[in-house]
């Protein structure tokens, strides 16, 4: 259950920036048209095909010059939540066997292990400094209100994804089985191929200079007129027709080929591809009606413009609509039909016997001037950056003030952890100041720290006020109060510490402090201790960041993250979080660094990342860039690792021999021809690359697997092939491993 709602939970957080852009760009297009509906029919089409269709692709759309963020509040905060801390087995921490991959339900894990309430800081604790990139270190802070926690979170997020993807799933279902029952219907027709129907057919397209030569046939259900197909079009008539004179037949036919000429066929299968996906959305099901009104009165207007007389046409398509409305066969709205929706009619018919309607569609200028603001609008939608966000009752304050401090300003933090002897809670409130990690010397006025522990009989609880200048504790024992004597100060001590290592509180100052007294050994010990991923995870980044660690040290706990972070996901984004002037700030923390990022194997994204984030800090460093290149090598994804051999192009061409012989090594890993050609062609598009670096791509050029795609790749880089003999030698060449006469000889051509 947890790895469904985890994948219906990824859903949401994939697609919902996708469908708010989706619902800007439809409202914006609605818009349009609407300021736009005295103009024709055709103009209006065209319009609702390409915002739709924008619409469709904005998951895809990635190409973003400029943005705007949009904070989706998800749930209220309470005003006084309880929070929940699990807790690791104790052997948590134990070394995972070397290329063990983790899955994305164990980064989830790990997330869901961190404590609810506390949440992870974007700005570094004590400054408000902007991050570096790719993410500051992460401290932990307590919410005045907390939020609901990551499990209430994945739960609420996993079924409404999991909702989602149902009701797409059905309704792609719904418009398979439309299509394989169209193709049914196709099978059992009456081809029709000759007769006066067949031969005005056949005028027709002639005339429209249609080189789609469309199937004419009789429904064997009695539907009809409808048209299907986008390559092979088929022109239905109902079984039962008796239109025998000729303006009546050129109408059908005009108003049918119409369609096939504007591949309306294709366009209806995007709109019901955008209901599918966003079929919660009942704007998204609103403009694929009004889209497909526009479809049929756009046809109407091209019968018309061939001098049809729009009273007998009107007349005509009442006549069809009597004829055809009780037998119609098939899923409405599923199957790929072409014919008019009966709630429609009227205001087509309207439209036909109005006089003073436009028909004929605005001059191609006219049309580039309406579609450009459109476009332009368009692409400042996909700019739009949608995050997720709870909405709280007040702002989260930092814990830490001073070195050595808690500080919740006034508000209450409750944290409460859980294991099998039992649980451990804690009040915190105002300000409470500690000397070393567990000696408390002061508090604010309004300061309380209460922890109470059933984990051992009998249950022991504490609570602690300002007195004076100092503090006053209260100790009870199974309810009974008592002297704080040395047993119960060592169940202190243990029960704060038990706070700091399972819940992550005061994590900065200790981590300072731990460096500052015990340098980077002192950190690995205490990570050993540390049951919670997310805990080990926050004092990782925060040490290995530390500025006065050094190499030697910061190698040694980069040398500690595969053991201590199983998640590959979090292992990566605890790598991009940290300067990587410090990660390659010596070949002995380099090599360390691309160690810890080859063993985030399974989240090929996030070991991209890592090593673009490192990539600026070794791309002059000849030893570095060739073992950045090696761990690329390794990148179990070929978009992935195409994305990064296109990105680290530049470094490699004004390289040496060695960065570049690594570069196309890594290069033949790619399965994808694409993918590859991209990589090979944005180094051959770098000004330093050299005569030699060019006869090399091209032997690796010769290895693509697809003639298509070897050509079209010869086509794209002839230009940079007539310098010298050896280039174009090397480049004819390649052209000899092409297989087909075709695509050979295109590919000499451009040289």
């Amino acid at each position: 259950m947890s790895e469904l709602l985890t994948f219906g939970s990824g859903w949401v957080d994939f697609m919902l920036p996708a469908a708010i852009r989706a619902l800007l760009l439809t409202t914006l297009t609605a818009a349009v048209v609407y300021t736009l509906r005295g103009q024709a029919a055709r103009l209006r089409s065209l319009l609702w095909t390409a915002g739709l269709t924008g619409a469709l692709l904005t998951p895809f759309i990635i190409v973003q010059p400029f943005s705007f963020d949009i904070d989706v509040p998800m749930l209220p905060a309470a005003a006084q939540q309880e929070t929940t801390v699990q807790t690791l087995p104790a052997h948590a921490h134990s070394q995972r066997p070397k290329g063990a991959r983790s899955t994305k339900a164990g980064a989830d894990q790990s997330a869901a292990n961190a404590p609810v309430g506390l949440k992870v800081s974007e700005t570094p604790a004590g400054g408000s400094k902007p991050a570096p990139p790719g993410g500051p270190p992460r401290t932990i802070e307590a919410s005045a209100s907390p939020a609901a926690g990551p499990d209430t979170m994945l739960w609420i997020k996993g079924v409404v994804g999991l909702a989602w993807l149902g009701g797409t799933f059905m309704l792609l279902l719904y418009i398979g089985f439309g299509i394989f029952w169209q193709m049914w219907r196709s099978q059992q027709a009456q081809v029709i191929d000759n007769g006066p129907w067949f031969n005005d057919l056949r005028r027709l397209e002639v005339e429209l200079n249609l080189w789609r030569k469309a199937r004419l046939v009789r429904d064997v259900t009695g539907a009809g007129p409808y048209t299907w197909g986008v390559l092979t079009p088929t022109i239905a008539l109902p079984a039962d027709d008796e239109l025998t004179d000729l303006p009546s037949r050129q109408a059908v036919l005009r108003h049918e080929l119409a369609h096939i000429v504007r591949f309306d066929a294709l366009r209806l299968v995007a709109e019901r591809l955008l209901t599918a996906l966003y079929w919660w959305n009942p704007l998204c099901w609103l403009v694929a009606r009004w889209a497909h009104l526009d479809r049929e009165q756009a046809c109407d207007d091209a019968v018309l413009l061939r001098g049809a007389r729009p009273s007998a046409y009107a007349n005509q398509l009442l006549l069809q609509a009597c004829g055809t409305s009780h037998r119609r066969a098939g899923p409405e709205g599923a199957s790929l039909l072409s014919r008019a929706v009966d709630g429609q009619l009227v205001r087509r018919i309207g439209r036909i016997l109005d006089p003073h309607a436009r028909r004929r569609a605005p001059s191609t200028l006219l049309l580039l001037a309406l579609l450009a603001p459109l476009g332009l609008a368009a692409f400042s939608v996909s700019a739009v950056n949608v995050s997720l966000a709870s909405d709280t009752a007040s702002e989260s304050r930092d814990i830490f003030s001073g070195d050595v401090a808690i500080d919740t300003d006034g508000a209450t933090s409750n944290i409460v952890m859980r294991d099998d002897a039992g649980p451990l809670s804690a009040e915190i409130s105002g300000q409470v100041r500690f000397a070393g990690d567990t000696e408390i010397v002061s508090m604010s006025a309004d300061g309380l720290l209460t922890i109470k522990d059933e984990r051992a009989a009998p249950p022991r609880q504490i609570t602690v006020v300002r007195d004076g200048s100092g503090v006053r504790m209260t100790y009870l024992v199974d309810g009974v109060e008592q002297a704080l004597n040395q047993d119960g100060r060592a169940w202190l001590d243990a029960a704060l510490l038990d706070l700091m290592r399972r819940a992550g509180v005061n994590a900065g100052p200790r981590v300072k402090r731990i460096l500052d007294r015990d340098g980077a050994a002192g950190i690995i010990a205490e990570v050993h201790e540390i049951p919670s991923e997310a805990v080990r995870v926050t004092y990782l980044s925060l040490a290995i960041g530390y500025p006065d660690v050094d190499p030697a040290g910061r190698a040694r706990m980069l040398g500690l993250l595969e053991q201590a972070v199983e998640s590959d996901v979090e292992r990566g984004l605890l790598i991009m979080s940290i300067d990587a002037n410090r990660l390659a700030g010596s070949p002995q923390t380099r090599d360390a660094t691309l160690g810890a990022i080859d063993s985030v194997r399974g989240a090929p994204v996030e070991q991209r990342r890592a090593l673009e984030h490192l990539l600026p800090a070794v791309e002059r460093d000849a030893a570095g860039l060739a073992g950045l290149l090696e761990v690329a090598a390794g990148i179990d994804d070929d978009v992935e690792l195409g994305q990064l051999l296109v990105v680290s192009a530049p470094a490699v061409a004004g390289a040496g021999a060695a960065s570049f012989d690594v570069w196309l090594a890594a290069s033949r890993t790619i399965g994808s021809d694409i993918e590859r050609g991209n990589a090979l062609r944005a180094l051959l598009g770098q000004p330093t690359t050299s005569a030699d670096l060019k006869i090399d791509v091209m032997a690796s050029a010769a290895t693509f697997q697809s003639d298509v795609e070897k050509a079209q790749f010869l086509v794209d880089v002839a230009p940079g092939y007539r310098g010298s003999a050896a280039e174009r030698a090397a480049y004819l060449a390649t052209t000899d491993t092409i297989t087909s006469d075709f695509e050979r000889n295109r590919a000499r051509a451009a040289l």
